[in-house]
């Protein structure tokens, strides 16, 4: 961290302290913060020309190219903040600028690149394949700021993640990354208004939605290197198993495996985000709307079990919030039981015996751990950041 003049601030520095008005102590920009043009613009508005504010000075951020920091800057900074991984932060960036540019080759109706997004791919393949808790935090978390965007990039994640699980080639990896980037690419032919909406759609625009699943299919089919199994991921993914899905009424088996395996992620990815109309729901929550949808025969039962047992619901190391006020760390996942991981906490509620001694803490802060599987009344309430 380093002091230096606001006169002399770069676009690309990150604020180690927040800045604040001299008399009056009212916070400007916060702590955190991947300094834009504007952002400068807006304090030397202020008259601070001649104040100082400390910015991070890390060999990390050195090393980072000047387009790839103001790219992060679509990222949640406190996130952003704990990955250590200059390759990691260069993939994020990558992907980001793919998709933004797939989206405006898409607007513009001309004819689109999908070299870039193929690319992406690989990327994501690859650090899931060497970073797999990183990344699931990553998705956890919700790291980029857009949603079209994190949903994307989450499906992707979660898509892949599986893979792995199941043991795929690596060259299937990469096209399931590619599946999840692109399922939703056909919504970019669909106003906004009608995408975005934040009440009940009418059935009209339900129609409308409906035929994003074709319009993503109709322009992918038409390129070369996009392998049917990408192509059956795309069109199907709304399809389910019990015939009430969309636009072809399709059951079961008919159902392309990949297809069937992205509704599941799909809609679980959507429901733990937070929309403008709607607050997150909590992933074990959303769970039990899955295992609901599955017993009713709407979704692949027995692949959904495979990824409920397999899939990390809350990621070791990612923190998170217990219904008792404590804040700790995910330690441990037991084998088969997703929703119920062991918590390391600092302190717990007076006159709670319900955790086990941890290791001792290097600065002598006594921590414990919850075993949410012996513990029925305590559970998750969110997901934090660091």
């Amino acid at each position: 961290m380093r002091r230096i003049p606001i006169k002399k601030l770069q676009a690309g520095n990150i604020l180690a302290v927040p800045v604040k008005l001299p008399r009056t102590g009212v916070i400007l920009l916060k702590e955190g913060l991947a300094l834009a043009p504007r952002h400068i613009e807006y304090l030397l508005q202020y008259g601070l020309a001649e104040e100082s504010c400390y910015v991070f000075d890390t060999s990390e951020h050195s090393l980072l190219p000047q387009e790839d920091i103001i790219i992060l800057q679509n990222f949640r900074t406190d996130i952003l903040q704990s990955i250590e991984s200059i390759e990691l932060k260069r993939t994020l960036a990558f992907t980001y600028t793919a998709l933004s540019d797939l989206v405006k080759e898409m607007k513009a109706g001309s004819q689109i690149s999908l070299q870039p997004i193929q690319d992406a791919s690989e990327q994501i393949a690859r650090q899931v394949l060497e970073n797999n808790g990183v990344m699931l935090q990553l998705a956890a978390l919700k790291i980029i700021n857009e949603y079209t965007f994190c949903h994307s990039v989450n499906v992707a994640i979660y898509a892949v993640s599986f893979g792995k699980f199941l043991g795929l080639k690596r060259h299937t990896l990469r096209e399931l990354a590619l599946s999840g980037l692109l399922h939703d690419i056909g919504k970019l032919s669909i106003s906004p208004q009608i995408i975005d909406k934040p009440g009940e759609l009418t059935r009209e625009e339900f129609e409308q939605v409906k035929r994003h699943t074709y319009e993503g299919y109709r322009r992918l089919v038409k390129k070369t290197g996009v392998s049917n199994d990408v192509l059956q991921a795309v069109l199907l993914h709304h399809e389910r198993c019990d015939g009430s899905g969309y636009l072809l009424g399709l059951q079961g088996k008919k159902i392309h495996p990949w297809a069937r395996m992205l509704a599941i992620i799909d809609i679980y990815d959507a429901l733990t985000s937070r929309r403008c109309y709607r607050d997150a729901v909590l992933p074990h929550e959303t769970v039990d709307y899955l295992m609901g949808l599955s017993t009713q025969g709407a979704l692949d039962f027995d692949m959904l079990n495979l990824y409920l047992k397999n899939m990390p619901v809350y990621p070791e190391g990612c923190q998170v919030s217990l219904s008792t006020g404590e804040k700790g760390t995910v330690v441990e996942t037991p084998p088969g039981i997703p929703l119920r991981p062991v918590v390391e906490v600092s302190s717990l509620a007076r006159g709670k015996q319900i955790s086990k001694e941890a290791p001792a803490d290097p600065l002598g802060v006594k921590r414990k751990r919850v075993d949410l599987c012996i513990n029925p009344t305590i559970f998750i309430t969110s997901i934090d950041s660091r």
